[in-house]
């Protein structure tokens, strides 16, 4: 029961342990009125649950795309794939948001945000519980 308790306790008041905060993140973008460039959303599934909070002008990508992943062998195709579905939805040099949600399936190495980090002009904007939201500018040269 004491284990029960306590991860009933973390679920609602540990950020970590949290379900991810989907209302808080539309609603801080939907204030930004000014700033609707594409949406990237890690993980994949996520896009529409993310999308659901946020009005028709947004868009919202998958990353990487689901259909992409089915045929996927191993995490070290992720790259490739962000790669190509930012190439298809952005300028170069163009801005847009990420929302880095469960990783853990989306992005369970790191390789994405890694890469993002080092090609990508890359700033933490906003933490919400389950969800770290970053405005990014896309890579200059492909």
């Amino acid at each position: 029961m004491l284990v029960s308790a306590t991860a009933i306790y973390n679920r609602h008041s540990v950020a970590q342990y949290q379900n991810e905060d989907l209302r808080s993140l539309g609603a801080y973008l939907q204030q930004r009125s000014g700033e609707r460039e594409p949406l990237f959303v890690v993980s994949n599934y996520m896009a529409p649950a993310v999308a659901h909070d946020l009005s028709q002008d947004w868009k919202v990508f998958e990353l990487p795309p689901v259909e992409a992943t089915e045929a996927m062998e191993s995490s070290m195709e992720l790259v490739p794939l962000a790669r190509h579905t930012f190439a298809d939805h952005l300028p170069k040099g163009g801005p847009f948001w990420l929302a880095y949600t469960r990783s853990f399936h989306g992005d369970p190495d790191g390789a994405i945000l890694g890469h993002l980090n080092e090609n990508a002009t890359l700033k933490k904007v906003q933490e919400f519980p389950g969800i770290v939201l970053y405005r990014g500018k896309s890579e200059a040269e492909r």
